[in-house]
């Protein structure tokens, strides 16, 4: 279902019915700047000019924002949630592209949230950016955010996190209306530098591929990227398996506590390697995958999204670090211009990377309930940087996945015969 605050696009029966289903508004904003907002809610049904991984496009966006993720987001993440998604075109006053948007309201302890698809499965939250005569400015990004929020469903409150300043040059103009900075930035590699400027920058290069070498000389090493079904198989079973293991090993909530996670992961495998953006690593040490990296490429640039090693034979070696200096030589080899290690903060990222990302967020109450959320959610913020919270929140996780396995059926033919 679409809708339009100016007008319905098209005309006959089924525009008509949109008409009196979900009447015109006109928006205004200060100086007359006008925007035109339309509304799609069938993520199966978007427009042409909305982008696709498997195709060119002329707007400028992450491959978070790209209908291939969309439609896969919607049918795991987005299920589990129970999101209501509302995918949000942005004209100008002379009709133009300005930006689209993918925004999803979830219930977040009975307040409506409006935030961005994401669910953590993205690393920037942004719209879809289009080149304009007239260049994004605080003023302006309001007037739009205004238009946008009253062709939205009602909702309580806003909640932006991870926005980039800008989007392939162009100023993001949700970011002109931060309330503050993301605690965590996304870390990359540029690419486009010569290789012996990018190999001096990653450290212990030549150290770990020496050490690989050596260790080559009695078990075979080989890197492997997957090339047909057989090969995304094979890949994502060792690397979901090992990210599983090492859930549990960090005591954090894993595939049993977020199975719509693990279901993402194999359902975009096919997806996004269905639209070419799919690129899925691992490494090999006697034929056993001792580390695996799922990926996108998109635009040239390199998202490493999600990353497993398996350390109880070879972890002296390590093996996801091996893997990841590997595979910037073949992507600077295929001129991938940035590889790009997402967000957080951790210190292996600092170690590899030479660009920061800088990253703000947006809260807004629209209501009393939005207004209590945002009070809440502050309260908690604090609970949870307690020496206290910081103990006993892993042995929640321990404690769950015990009564998980306790309750679980046993097999038939599995009981204890002793």
């Amino acid at each position: 279902m679409t809708h339009d605050a100016l007008q319905l696009q098209g005309s006959g029966p089924a525009a008509r019915q949109a008409a009196r289903l979900l009447p015109a508004r006109r928006v205004f904003g200060a100086d007359a700047q006008r925007f035109a907002i339309r509304v799609h809610d069938d993520v199966t049904a978007l427009p042409a000019h909305w982008p696709r991984s498997s195709r060119e496009y002329e707007g400028r966006c992450h491959v978070f924002q790209t209908v291939e993720f969309l439609k896969v987001w919607v049918e795991t993440f987005g299920r589990a949630a129970r999101a209501r998604t509302y995918f949000v075109e942005v004209r100008d006053a002379d009709g133009a592209l300005a930006m689209l948007v993918p925004f999803a309201i979830t219930r977040r302890a009975g307040a409506r949230a409006l935030s961005f698809v994401d669910g953590g499965a993205a690393d920037y939250n942004a719209p879809v950016l289009f080149e304009t005569p007239w260049e994004w400015s605080p003023r302006n990004a309001n007037e739009a955010w205004s238009a946008i929020k009253t062709a939205l469903p009602a909702f309580d409150v806003a909640l932006f996190d991870k926005m980039p300043a800008e989007v392939g040059g162009i100023v993001n103009p949700f970011h002109l209306l931060a309330t503050g900075e993301n605690p965590e930035s996304c870390h990359a590699t540029d690419l486009t530098k010569p290789w012996a400027v990018v190999e001096k920058g990653q450290v212990f290069y030549g150290k770990r591929l020496r050490r690989i070498a050596s260790l080559q000389e009695t078990v075979p090493v080989e890197m492997l990227v997957a090339e047909d079904k057989a090969g995304r198989d094979r890949i994502l079973a060792a690397l979901l398996e090992q990210k599983q293991k090492r859930f549990e090993e960090t005591r954090v909530p894993g595939f049993d506590a977020q199975p719509e996670k693990r279901e993402f992961y194999e359902r975009a495998t096919e997806a996004m390697a269905e639209s070419g953006a799919l690129h899925l690593s691992a490494l090999s040490f006697g034929g056993d995958i001792v580390a695996a990296q799922w990926s996108l490429i998109h635009d040239r640039r390199y998202y490493a999204l999600v990353g497993s090693f398996d350390g109880s034979v070879y972890g002296r070696y390590s093996p996801g670090k091996v893997l990841y200096l590997m595979l910037i030589k073949r992507l600077h080899e295929a001129g991938v211009e940035t590889a790009d290690l997402g967000v957080g903060d951790e210190a292996y990222k600092k170690d590899h990377c030479d660009v920061t990302i800088a990253l703000s967020v947006m809260t807004e109450a629209q209501s009393l309930l939005g207004r209590l959320y945002l009070a809440r959610a502050e309260g908690l913020k604090r609970l949870r940087a307690s020496a206290l919270w910081q103990k006993l929140r892993p042995l929640k996780w321990v404690m769950l996945r015990k009564l998980r396995r306790e309750t679980e059926p046993v097999a038939e033919g599995a009981q204890d015969k002793s």
